[in-house]
């Protein structure tokens, strides 16, 4: 795939901390493999949940970050987009109004939010299918249609987790 680096927020200033940061990230990479595993696991059921419970602040929410994904995507914000796709998540499991599952969602999403992965959903060109597929998941709690809102964010789940395991 097409390599896009000039859009990702590099801190590292030369070669060598971006291989420090490589270096790193690989470090971390099979607990960060662990939590894309346990993400597929409990987001279904945290986007379950979420359709039965979510206030019309939390659709409103949810609404305004898809907004701005759209818009990220179409001035090429890959970093941005990327913090979005991470906040739309964190949304979906406030909506659930239940704190230890928020927390837990936090907690995997940070684990798997490693340089590394980010690179891996812009270099396998996944972020329009993100976008559609957070669509999907938002139409289904919007109707309250609790099993739509668990398939559909498993299928968006599994697509990632496949695209990196298939990656070569």
């Amino acid at each position: 795939g097409t390599f896009i680096a000039s859009t990702l927020p590099l801190k590292a200033a030369n070669s060598k901390d971006l291989l420090l940061k490589f270096l790193e990230d690989t470090e971390n990479v099979n607990g960060s493999f662990e939590a894309l595993e346990a993400r597929v696991a409990l987001e279904p059921s945290v986007a379950l949940m979420a359709a039965r419970r979510a206030e019309p602040e939390d659709i409103e929410t949810m609404d305004a970050i898809l907004e701005k994904m759209e818009k990220s995507i179409k001035e090429n914000e890959t970093g941005a987009f990327l913090d979005l796709d991470y906040d739309f998540h964190l949304a979906i499991a406030k909506a659930t109004q239940n704190d230890v599952l928020f927390e837990m969602n936090k907690q995997l999403l940070e684990l798997a939010n490693l340089h590394m992965w980010r690179t891996f959903k812009i270099n396998l060109g996944l972020l329009k299918p993100t976008l559609d597929a957070h669509r999907k998941i938002l139409g289904a709690i919007k109707k309250r249609d609790p099993k739509k809102a668990e398939f559909d964010a498993e299928v968006h789940l599994l697509h990632f987790f496949n695209e990196i395991i298939t990656e070569k």
